[in-house]
């Protein structure tokens, strides 16, 4: 047909039992069936994460500490939003019994 560079099927199933096998197994992609019956894979958040920080070229780039420069530049930035910003403009929040802040 003059395709090139295209997985032959059994690849593809091949790849799908492995997939399977993992799902199974508690480990890897979960699985979901979407509105419209589509099955669809996720990454559990943790191991998104994990392999993140994990990768030495995005690991410089997160910032999980606020920084203190001017002005808001990302939801990082939380010393700015609990202390300097306005109470008019901040989010709504609450202080729990335990101290813990629920937005």
């Amino acid at each position: 047909m003059g395709v090139v560079n295209t997985p032959a099927f059994n690849a593809i199933k091949k790849v799908e039992q492995k997939l399977f096998k993992l799902v199974e197994e508690g480990g890897g992609p979960m699985r979901f069936k979407g509105p419209h019956d589509h099955v669809f894979y996720l990454n559990p958040l943790a191991d998104i994460i994990r392999r993140e920080y994990a990768n030495p070229q995005i690991r410089p780039h997160i910032h999980p500490y606020p920084r203190r420069e001017a002005g808001l530049l990302n939801y990082c930035d939380g010393n700015f939003i609990n202390h300097q910003i306005s109470k008019d403009l901040a989010p709504p929040m609450v202080e729990l019994p335990s101290g813990n802040h629920a937005y």
